[in-house]
């Protein structure tokens, strides 16, 4: 091997850890964009549901649907009007449009995974994001990061409803609605730039 190159700092510190320290180890995100259809081409366009919690990780234990659903009955029992809605077996446009339209995206994976696209599929659409501190999650700009666990997730969903409710969260928009970091760090540009240069590193 001439590099190795993976996605967050986090496993960049796990392959270090484990005493890799050759080849050299770079960290380059992936490429992410909400394109193909463009939202903004979406008719009718998704109108935001205040009550709207979604999750949309799959049935596997590890990204964590059992931690959702408890999650859920515990932000119910103080916000009953709350829904909770999974999804599973949808097209990416049929998810990009249910994200578009949540109050809030919960991801609570029970590994450490480096870098969950929906993550930023959901920052790109300016929907605010719950998620597992754990793997590279945490590097990944404007999230609401708990534990993995139902008490503290539903604690940060409930967090999310009552600022999205408050009149001052609208008037003055939360960090957690900035897309802009994520453009940034995502840009299909930026990455095969930074790709180049770790190939270019191969032939020096």
């Amino acid at each position: 091997l001439d590099v190795i190159v993976v996605l967050s700092n986090h496993s960049q510190s796990v392959l270090q850890d484990a005493g890799i320290t050759r080849p050299p180890i770079h960290v380059v995100p992936l490429p992410v964009t909400v394109h193909g259809p463009s939202p903004s081409d979406w008719r009718p366009a998704p109108q935001r549901d205040p009550n709207l919690v979604l999750f949309v990780g799959g049935p596997a234990p590890h990204k964590g649907k059992h931690i959702f659903d408890a999650a859920m009955k515990i932000v119910q029992q103080e916000l009953p009007w709350i829904v909770g809605k999974s999804m599973t077996g949808a097209t990416r446009d049929q998810v990009l449009r249910e994200i578009a339209r949540a109050a809030c995206l919960v991801v609570p994976e029970q590994w450490p995974n480096p870098g969950p696209v929906v993550i930023v599929e959901a920052q790109l659409l300016g929907t605010p994001v719950v998620a597992s501190r754990v793997g590279g999650i945490p590097e990944m700009g404007p999230t609401l990061v708990c534990d993995p666990a139902a008490a503290d997730c539903a604690e940060k969903i409930t967090q999310v409803l009552r600022m999205n409710s408050n009149p001052l969260f609208r008037a003055y928009p939360s960090p957690l609605l900035e897309s802009g970091p994520a453009k940034a760090r995502h840009d299909p540009a930026r990455v095969r730039a930074q790709l180049e240069e770790v190939y270019a590193s191969c032939l020096r």
